[in-house]
């Protein structure tokens, strides 16, 4: 199976979002402030939803 360059993007989306999640998951069990943990998280959600966007494009054609 090979994989086209707009699945590529689907999955490096997906790699910046999980590690936006584990850098959240730092910063709380670190004890930070809970807004930069949400900045985080709303960062982590963006990137997952332009891989959801990405895949369900690749998907199509």
């Amino acid at each position: 199976m090979v994989i086209g360059p707009a699945a590529w993007l689907g999955w490096w989306y997906t790699a910046i979002g999980v590690g936006f999640l584990l850098l959240a998951a730092r910063l709380l069990l670190l004890g930070a402030r809970a807004w930069m943990v949400a900045l985080r998280l709303l960062v982590a959600a963006g990137f997952f939803l332009l891989a959801y966007v990405q895949f369900r494009a690749t998907r199509r054609r």
